[in-house]
């Protein structure tokens, strides 16, 4: 689906039948509409939860107590369903889970931060969450998507946290093929984005990676290799 409403209708299918239990985050009203629909087609009673924000985890920015207590959610389902399942197991899991390539700090000097924000709702929160780690920090940003993807649309949200744009070509056959059309340095590869991005930034500067998680996945190699 290339919609909001035509995703949540396709992932609503795996809702079949009336045993299962249905543990929603909060979303829009028209996307809890369509799961609401579907769950009184099976007369299942949906859970619906809400952020827990004393949560401690080493994951960053705010939608991930969101999915943090979207989990949650269904482990006291399971328990429900006799699952033993300790208060201590969770806490240690929700403290120490380690997510690669969302909103990972990979450097600190310059800061490099890599989050696999591949469309325009996974954009608009990583900006949000950028905003709160960052600052008023200048940002160099790298960006590849896949072709299938709104590219214009991220890149447009994305100029409002940075002026410095690469677009890194990266070596996928599902790549976006950049033109100058589009503001911004074209990289031929996403090695040469890299060190591009930092030749030009200084200590107190971030790098910041998004798009594709191919390109996150690319990055990642290149920082550990």
């Amino acid at each position: 689906g290339k919609s909001m409403v035509k995703i949540a209708a396709e992932k609503a299918g795996i809702i079949k039948e009336p045993k299962q239990n249905v543990v929603l985050a909060p979303q829009v009203k028209l996307v809890s509409q369509i799961f609401e629909k579907r769950c009184r087609k099976f007369l299942i009673q949906p859970r619906v939860v809400k952020p827990r924000v004393d949560l401690k985890t080493n994951l960053l920015g705010a939608h991930q107590q969101v999915n943090i207590s979207t989990a949650l959610g269904v482990i006291d389902c399971l328990r429900e369903k006799g699952y033993d399942i300790s208060v201590s197991a969770v806490q240690r899991a929700v403290k120490n889970i380690f997510w690669p390539g969302r909103l990972e700090i990979m450097g600190r000097k310059p800061m490099l931060i890599i989050d696999g924000a591949h469309n325009l709702d996974s954009v608009e929160k990583l900006i949000q969450s950028v905003k709160g780690i960052i600052g008023t920090k200048k940002v160099i940003l790298i960006f590849s998507a896949a072709k299938d993807k709104d590219v214009k649309g991220m890149l447009n949200r994305l100029k409002r946290i940075s002026d410095t744009i690469i677009l890194a070509q990266m070596n996928h056959p599902r790549s976006f093929v950049f033109t100058r059309e589009l503001s911004g340095m074209i990289a031929p590869n996403v090695a040469s984005a890299v060190k591009l991005a930092l030749a030009q930034a200084k200590k107190d500067d971030v790098i910041l990676v998004t798009g594709s998680l191919f390109l996150v996945s690319e990055v990642r190699k290149l920082w550990f290799n």
